[in-house]
């Protein structure tokens, strides 16, 4: 009964013109369906990753919508992916001449109203009902075939679909592939179109590519991946890195947000790092959720591996959390550091391992920068023994400092392995109001402050937990330099840890 009066009043609200808004305050951060797609529709017959994405799945009694993360899904938009309109049918060799339509399915969402704006009114009211900030749609670029016209984008279509995401409330338009992926013009007429139509949509772009850097030539440090990229951060509201194969995801990841931010030194675009959390908590990015509460074995027997993300469901919490402290932030905010060691991670992907078929049976290795920092210094980091991790660090706008530690995966190593070494950060002047975000192991943490800190209280907590702890008696104090050992950080960090959970530390610091 209560959503049935939730819809019912947002519908009223539909049938009123949205008020102007400063799009940079609309949220960029979302939970994406299409992960939970794919491993939903395993062992289905006669159904496709994008049939699976229909209203019981996310609204019935255990529908996505209404039963992930709850903690947080209040400061998360909805993100729903490939098929929540009327669907390319993968079976056939040509898609359906309706692919790109952007009206959605009746047959999968009944009841939802008569005109497609009134369909697209109903699915955000069912989104934000459930508790969710707002609702994004996956955005074919192209054209249904009715609609299209040889060699020239239509104008008056984008138009028309841009007035309804306006009149229905979705948030955001995550534009993938179709016949347009490419087409760098075409994109930045989207972007300039819906600028004037519908100003507070929030649009984001990505150049689609395989989900390993330089995997089909093997040849490493081509920049055909950047130069690709390059053009639209100049007019993207968010540029997504693009799909990772989860074995190696982040040193591919981490390649690509190191390249990405040093080129787009001057450009007001947010990068969205997707489903590598305290990648994108530590250096100020958006994130593109995908993993979620679900045994996947039962599906997918062969996915899991040494890092089973899909049992790391409190680092959700913990970096939307973090957020809302330090949001992430355009790149030309900050200035970008980039190591030039570069470390090199492998996996021999078996059957099961993963949904990109061409990497099955083969060794690949990819590359990325020891560490990445934006606004300071690049982290210091040392080891005695064994492999380095990777570090990425930033003082965010507002004063705040993060800094996160990222494992390794190597055959040798069995899988995923995290690293503990001794890491040192500048985290420059600071005060009451300065916070510090600390992900990941540590052997010990150094935070060279700048000024002497003799007498000051270290004050932590789990970023799940509320209850500030002490911690000044467990920390060294020389003036300037403030040591944490890397115990103290895991105890912290992990206090909060809900039963079986298999994320790593998140934690939040500060000065009294």
């Amino acid at each position: 009964m209560k959503l049935k009066i939730a819809i019912f009043f947002f519908l009223l609200i539909c049938s009123l013109s949205v008020k102007s808004d400063n799009s940079t305050s609309l949220p960029v951060n979302y939970y994406c369906t299409w992960y939970c797609q794919n491993i939903k529709s395993e062992g289905l017959k006669d159904s496709t990753v994008r049939d699976v994405l229909n209203h019981h799945s996310l609204f019935g009694t255990d529908g996505w919508a209404v039963t992930y993360y709850p903690e947080v899904r209040s400061q998360l938009l909805f993100m729903l992916d490939d098929g929540w309109d009327l669907p390319f049918d993968g079976r056939k060799k040509q898609p359906e001449p309706y692919f790109g339509c952007q009206e959605i399915s009746e047959s999968k969402f009944p009841d939802y109203g008569n005109t497609p704006e009134k369909r697209l009114c109903t699915m955000v009211a069912n989104v934000k009902a459930a508790g969710w900030k707002g609702a994004g749609i996956w955005i074919c670029a192209q054209e249904d075939d009715a609609n299209y016209k040889k060699d020239k984008w239509n104008e008056d279509f984008w138009r028309e679909r841009l007035k309804w995401s306006k009149k229905a409330g979705i948030s955001y338009w995550k534009v993938d592939w179709g016949r347009y992926c490419g087409d760098v013009k075409w994109r930045r007429f989207l972007s300039l179109l819906a600028k004037k139509v519908y100003p507070q949509l929030i649009i984001e772009h990505a150049i689609p590519c395989g989900p390993l850097n330089d995997f089909e030539n093997g040849q490493e440090g081509t920049d055909s991946y950047y130069d690709n990229a390059a053009p639209l951060l100049e007019f993207s509201d968010v540029y997504r890195t693009y799909d990772c194969t989860w074995q190696l995801s982040i040193p591919t990841t981490l390649s690509r947000i190191g390249s990405l931010l040093t080129r787009a030194a001057n450009s007001p675009v947010i990068l969205n790092g997707e489903d590598e959390l305290y990648i994108c908590s530590a250096l100020g990015l958006s994130m593109g959720i995908m993993r979620f509460p679900f045994v996947m074995q039962d599906y997918a027997p062969g996915i899991l591996t040494s890092r089973p993300i899909n049992r790391m469901i409190d680092e959700v919490t913990r970096a939307v959390r973090w957020q809302q402290l330090s949001p992430p932030y355009r790149s030309d905010e900050n200035v970008t550091k980039v190591s030039g060691l570069l470390l090199s991670d492998d996996y021999t992907y078996r059957k099961g391992d993963t949904w990109f078929t061409k990497a099955v049976g083969k060794h690949v290795s990819q590359s990325a920068p020891a560490s990445v920092s934006r606004g300071m210094d690049l982290p210091v980091v040392e080891t005695s023994e064994g492999s380095l991790p990777y570090v990425v660090a930033s003082r965010h706008p507002n004063g705040n400092v993060s800094v996160a530690t990222l494992g390794r995966v190597s055959d040798k190593l069995g899988g995923f392995r995290n690293v503990e070494a001794n890491v040192s950060i500048k985290t420059g002047p600071s005060d009451a109001k300065q916070r510090i975000g600390v992900f990941g192991y540590y052997k010990t943490l150094t935070l060279m402050t700048g000024k002497d800190m003799t007498g000051t209280r270290v004050m932590a907590h789990d970023l799940l937990l509320e209850a500030p702890v002490d911690i000044t008696s467990y920390v060294t104090i020389e003036k300037e330099r403030i040591v944490i050992p890397g115990n103290v950080l895991r105890t912290i960090g992990l206090a909060g840890r809900t039963a079986n959970d298999c994320s790593e530390p998140g934690l939040v610091m500060w000065f009294e």
